[in-house]
């Protein structure tokens, strides 16, 4: 396993990594719709959020090789409150064409 920390994506918020590879996978911790260069919310509706968290996945995945083409799973979480007071937190696993 080999955990994936860019500096062009938001930094994973607790005891979270970005993402870890593994298997020829690539697992994304839920991404929130920060623009990576402030650290606040790229949009304040849920459509523009939604657009940033995949931007941030998209970041994440071409890190690590591979990109949105290679998306195998997304999640949108749905939880009472999501960090930060996000509308919408997007994860992922992606297929790897090489592993990380």
């Amino acid at each position: 396993m080999k955990q994936i920390a860019i500096e062009s994506a938001p930094a994973a918020i607790g005891p979270c990594s970005q993402a870890i590879a593994a298997n020829g996978l690539l697992f994304i911790s839920g991404q929130l719709p920060l623009a990576p260069a402030t650290e606040r919310f790229a949009a304040s509706d849920a459509p523009g959020q939604m657009r940033q968290c995949l931007a941030n996945v998209s970041t994440i995945a071409t890190a690590a090789g591979a990109g949105l083409a290679d998306l195998v799973k997304t999640s949108a979480i749905e939880v009472s409150a999501r960090p930060k007071g996000a509308s919408v937190e997007v994860e992922a696993i992606v297929a790897l064409r090489k592993e990380a």
